[in-house]
């Protein structure tokens, strides 16, 4: 595995700021994207204002990051358990359990 600060931009869940719209958006003060991510999250454009996971300014506070930051991990990635983590969040989220498990055999990805 790649050292931890390595993995600041990635969130716990293993996505990349840089890939992430909500962060894009906010990067970018692009109030257009907001409003397409917004629509699609379900939220309002304004509620769009993310500065990556592990910032102090994060837009969730989703279960993979709780267990986590509970963990002191830096991402789902690096969990002994993951393999067998059965929290309600992988089955509604296939890719992201797909990239974590890519991650976890190649860790340059």
């Amino acid at each position: 595995m790649l050292a931890n600060d390595e993995y600041a931009m990635f969130g716990y869940c293993c996505i990349e700021c840089s890939k992430c719209e909500a962060y894009v958006a906010s990067q970018k003060n692009d109030d257009e994207l907001r409003a397409k991510v917004a629509k699609q999250w379900n939220m309002k454009a304004e509620e769009i204002n993310c500065n990556g996971c592990k910032s102090g300014k994060a837009l969730f506070n989703c279960e993979a990051k709780k267990c986590a930051v509970e963990k002191s991990l830096p991402t789902c990635a690096h969990c002994a358990d993951f393999a067998s983590c059965d929290k309600e969040f992988w089955a509604r989220s296939k890719r992201l359990r797909e990239k974590v498990r890519e991650m976890r055999t190649n860790p340059h990805l």
